[in-house]
């Protein structure tokens, strides 16, 4: 029998969606049990939730969880070794972590789920589907049912949606109607392919690089496949609410990213100031995104380690 370690994340600003979307996951499981496969739930969260993940201990078989204590641990074991996350956050440490947690409890696959989705009605179709994907592919996933992975609810502009939309494509060299979606069934088998992570640029200021988790597979060497056609619901639509600026210090991060994986540092910083990477877009059109270029050509250096080459 083949493992699946079910991975999401639970922290405060996120704990109600994520507890619904462990329930239904679980209750989907408990009652349509396969043959050949077996799902536990795997946890990653700021703090110890043992007391408050145990309400679900009779929908998984096995719990395991993850938490800041666990990093540190994992980071003191693996000093003097290539960093897959930081003590703070990321987009691409958060699914090191969890590959991490898979590979440790034993799991043939990972599958990722963010808080506010729902299981498709036919998800064991799904899961299979995707297992024989794997075959071919190191990365696979479905996308999101009546939304797309970026969000792009947060323009100003709603008639300008398809130009923007073209914009960011382009700029981030993201396909946002075909995109690895990490929150969507996004699938491996362990150990996995590391994303890239990013160190704060400083103190409790998170490095945010859009797609950095999940659409940069799509743009790399790696073998990666979009099942369209795997539409998983949501019962909170978009999710931990972000403002535009936020979202967008994350896209600007995923230009500047692009930039120097096609033509190096010396290209991105180009017609820039060294420290401003200047982006207008339809959200905030007059924003600067302030950027520490160091963070960024660290982390997409430490990708050929993992056994990804640049472009």
């Amino acid at each position: 029998m083949s493992t699946v370690l079910l991975a999401i994340s639970y922290a405060s600003s996120n704990a109600a969606s994520a507890r619904r979307t462990i329930r239904e996951f679980g209750k989907y499981f408990r009652r349509n049990p396969h043959s050949r496969y077996e799902v536990l739930l795997g946890v990653e969260a700021p703090v110890d939730q043992r007391t408050e993940l145990a309400r679900f201990a009779h929908l998984f078989p096995t719990i395991y969880g993850w938490n800041d204590g666990t990093t540190a641990r994992a980071l003191s074991a693996l000093r003097g070794r290539p960093q897959p996350f930081s003590s703070g956050f990321s987009y691409g440490g958060y699914v090191n972590r969890v590959m991490m947690l898979s590979r440790l409890a034993g799991c043939d696959y990972l599958l990722r789920v963010d808080p506010g989705t729902l299981p498709p009605v036919d998800l064991w179709s799904m899961i299979e589907a995707q297992a024989a994907a794997l075959q071919a592919n190191r990365v696979v996933s479905g996308v999101y049912e009546d939304r797309l992975a970026f969000r792009d609810n947060l323009y100003t502009r709603r008639s300008l949606r398809d130009q923007y939309l073209t914009f960011i494509a382009q700029e981030t060299g993201i396909a946002l109607h075909r995109q690895i979606t990490g929150g969507a069934l996004f699938m491996v088998a362990s150990p996995g392919i590391p994303a890239i992570p990013f160190q704060e640029w400083s103190p409790g200021n998170p490095t945010l690089v859009w797609g950095s988790d999940d659409g940069i597979f799509q743009d790399c060497v790696i073998k990666s496949h979009v099942f369209t056609e795997h539409k998983v619901p949501r019962h909170d639509p978009f999710g931990k609410a972000k403002s535009p600026v936020e979202y967008f210090r994350g896209v600007v991060g995923m230009v500047y990213l692009n930039r120097l994986r096609r033509n190096g540092a010396a290209v991105a910083l180009r017609g820039s100031d060294t420290r401003n990477l200047r982006c207008r877009s339809c959200i905030c059109p007059r924003s600067t995104h302030v950027i520490r270029p160091q963070r960024y050509r660290s982390g997409w250096s430490f990708l050929p380690t993992l056994g990804c080459r640049r472009k």
